[in-house]
């Protein structure tokens, strides 16, 4: 009878684990672009098997849906439009979410030394506005923020070049 309750005594029917995975892992990349070690972290912690998930990871991988490539560079570049960073921090996350080297540093190939430098302005400005600012704090803040220290260095010369003389 529809709508009833199911017998207890009559058995369950029969899942299908692989479908259950795909669904869910293509669940979470319709959320957001995933790494693939990202989605299969999240996968195991759902309980999925080991063995099945790096099959239908591969087969993801094979069917455009996953691609750690694209994801690194979407992040890099959503990342920047937020909030002014360097590339010492951004290539840090990046290995933290799941990239591997070769894809984070390939990620951050477009950030030059100009752009760097263009990024840490931003930063301080930001921050600080025309605020005058001990050098030591504005080169901690920096660091903090990824920049390398030529560019940190940089950034001091030219504040401390545009401070008027007493």
């Amino acid at each position: 009878m529809p709508g009833s309750i199911a017998d207890p005594s009559e058995p369950l029917p029969e899942v299908d684990a692989a479908k259950l995975l795909r669904d869910k892992a293509l669940d979470l990349l319709s959320r957001r672009s995933h790494f693939r070690q990202e989605l299969e972290t999240k996968l195991r912690a759902r309980g999925f098997d080991p063995g099945d998930i790096d099959g239908a990871l591969d087969t993801l991988e094979g069917e455009g849906y996953l691609d750690d490539r694209s994801t690194a560079e979407q992040w890099v570049a959503q990342r920047l439009r937020r909030r002014p960073e360097g590339p010492r921090k951004l290539l840090a996350e990046l290995r933290r979410r799941g990239a591997d080297s070769e894809v984070a540093s390939d990620a951050l190939r477009h950030l030059g030394a100009a752009e760097e430098l263009d990024l840490a302005r931003q930063a301080t400005e930001r921050k600080f506005g025309d605020e005058e600012v001990d050098g030591n704090t504005l080169g901690r803040f920096l660091d903090r923020r990824g920049f390398h220290s030529s560019t940190i260095a940089r950034i001091l010369r030219d504040r401390s070049a545009a401070e008027p003389l007493l």
